[in-house]
């Protein structure tokens, strides 16, 4: 068997380079999924970050025009970003 170790070692070598091979193709992809996921993701919470301040801008002109409402004075309005979520 002293003959075939070098071929034995050669042949681990082949098909432990295969299996790390295939391991960082799948790992490569996964990552990029996950970027794709985590950039989509930061994008919504910004949308609802900017959709929480302006709704508290309006709650707050709403609480103000309350404080001084004159009758006839019309209610501050909906802020435009705001139309689609009310």
């Amino acid at each position: 068997m002293n003959g075939e170790w070098p071929e034995f070692v050669q042949a681990l070598g082949i098909a432990a380079a295969a299996v790390i091979g295939s391991w960082q193709v799948h790992t490569a992809t996964k990552v990029r999924d996950l970027e794709k996921r985590l950039v989509a993701i930061e994008e919504e919470r910004d949308k609802i970050r900017q959709l929480l301040r302006s709704a508290i801008r309006h709650i707050r002109d709403w609480m103000e025009w309350s404080r001084t409402h004159i009758p006839g004075v019309p209610p501050p309005p909906l802020p435009d970003d705001l139309r689609d979520e009310v």
